[in-house]
């Protein structure tokens, strides 16, 4: 830490390519070296010394898209010989849920008489295990849900042996094996149906259609 300085900064920053990651790695140096000024590991005039003068690295995060109305469109075409699969999208395109808290739902969430859905936790994964976990901002919501949504889980609820409506065989919430596989699938359906290239398409994707709807 000691021997940290202005060239070795600058050296290193000119030899990462692409925007985000140099603007990530100068944030974490300027870190680094506040906290070695607090520690008395450098001196304080170590900070302007390196950065005063240095360039500001600026990243310009890609605009968010919608759907395409050809993706909506063969949204609707969509089949599946999974049943699991087409309640995955549906809840996708419906509700603008993260992916995270579509996996953690459980019947006693929804309230299919009521036409709603609370969402009050999620599921992410540590490796491939899957751990579950508050909400991403911690606010606990009820979003409600449509006539077409409804035909989709009622039957859906009727017919699981468990109270999770994403599970392992074992009643476990799914793995991010699974998880991927099922999403995998679900493009691939959408990609039959659809008239243009689909290349980009993700769930978290759907929040901003849903938004934007």
């Amino acid at each position: 830490i000691t021997e940290i300085n202005r060239g070795l900064y600058v050296a290193s920053l000119n030899g990462i390519t692409g925007t985000r990651t140099m603007q990530q790695f100068q944030m974490v140096f300027k870190q680094v070296v506040k906290s070695a000024i607090k520690d008395k590991l450098l001196p304080e005039s170590a900070y302007s010394e390196m950065f005063d003068d240095t360039v500001k690295v600026k990243y310009t995060a890609p605009e968010k898209r919608a759907l395409k109305q050809s993706e909506k469109d063969a949204i609707k075409k969509c089949t599946f010989k999974n049943e699991r699969d087409n309640v995955f999208l549906n809840l996708l395109y419906y509700t603008g849920m993260r992916g995270e808290e579509i996996r953690s739902l459980t019947v006693f969430d929804i309230n299919l008489i009521k036409k709603e859905i609370s969402i009050s936790k999620a599921v992410v994964f540590d490796k491939n295990d899957p751990v579950e976990k508050d909400t991403k901002n911690g606010v606990h919501r009820v979003i409600p849900i449509s006539d077409a949504l409804v035909s989709v889980l009622e039957p859906y609820m009727k017919g699981l042996n468990g109270t999770r409506l994403f599970s392992m065989p074992d009643g476990k919430y799914m793995t991010k094996t699974a998880y991927r596989r099922m999403w995998e699938r679900v493009l691939q359906e959408i990609r039959r149906n659809c008239n243009e290239p689909v290349n980009d398409l993700t769930p978290h994707l759907f929040r901003h259609n849903y938004c934007a709807a």
